[in-house]
């Protein structure tokens, strides 16, 4: 009976770089799709603060506070505001699968109708 020694050594090393590839893209895809969620979060709380009669001024820094490097455009109105925010999410192993990132953008409005506040992705 001859032994086979080396073959799951072997079948490890073949197989670990599709197995390192899935989780880092696993993690990747988490920490994207969290950023997001943030991203929609702060829009939201942003958006209800305002139509509460909140300042521009502590949009911009509720925004800056709780989002970094993130681009944002606000356009207001009498009681109504529109938020773009932008953000270029650099993955944690770009250049190991030539990926540069990831761009996120969300667009939010908000307005007043029927004594009402009315939030939604436009």
């Amino acid at each position: 009976m001859m032994k086979h020694k080396g073959q799951v050594l072997a079948l490890f090393v073949v197989v670990l770089p599709f197995l390192l590839t899935l989780i880092f893209f696993t993690i990747e895809l988490g920490l994207t799709y969290n950023y997001k969620k943030k991203m929609i979060n702060v829009s939201k709380q942003v958006i209800s603060n305002y139509l509460d009669n909140e300042s521009i001024d502590e949009v911009y820094e509720i925004i800056d506070y709780n989002l970094t490097n993130v681009t944002k455009s606000i356009t207001t109105n009498d009681n109504y505001i529109k938020i773009e925010l932008e953000y270029y999410y650099k993955t944690l192993v770009s250049g190991f699968i030539n990926d540069d990132g990831y761009y996120i953008k969300t667009t939010y409005v908000g307005y007043i109708e029927n004594h009402q506040k009315i939030i939604k992705e436009e």
